[in-house]
């Protein structure tokens, strides 16, 4: 048991990095600024609050440093349990000169009908050079 344990962490360590993402750091300011930004649509009765997919769709938008459409953008969402689930926000193509990947996990807590972020990871794929 121990053994497939180990081989499970190394294949999922390899697939991890196999996609070029590297892990950024988020600061913990950044989540709080992102609630308080939920907090305000809420309280604005904004339709965007409503789901985990809306909400990041509405903090992490589909556009690049200059405007443009990014060549690919998803959300994929990981359902952890009633009142958890996790929003995966991926735009991939060139965003600037130096960053070709942007990938946003967005760890949401649902409590009396509310969504909130409790965490969130970034990885950036850089542009080869």
């Amino acid at each position: 048991m121990r053994k497939l344990f180990i081989v499970s962490i190394l294949f999922f360590s390899v697939q991890a990095c196999s996609d070029g993402y590297r892990e950024s750091t988020v600061n913990a300011d950044l989540i709080q600024k992102l609630n308080i930004e939920i907090v305000k649509g809420r309280l604005n009765n904004k339709d965007w609050v409503r789901t985990p997919e809306d909400i990041a769709r509405y903090l992490f938008p589909h556009v690049t440093q200059d405007g443009e459409r990014s060549q690919s953008y998803t959300i994929k969402k990981e359902v952890q349990s009633s009142s958890n689930c996790i929003i995966t926000v991926t735009a991939e193509g060139l965003l600037d000169d130096e960053i070709s990947g942007e990938r946003h996990r967005l760890y949401f807590r649902n409590q009396e009908d509310e969504w909130s972020i409790s965490n969130l990871t970034a990885e950036m794929k850089w542009v080869d050079r």
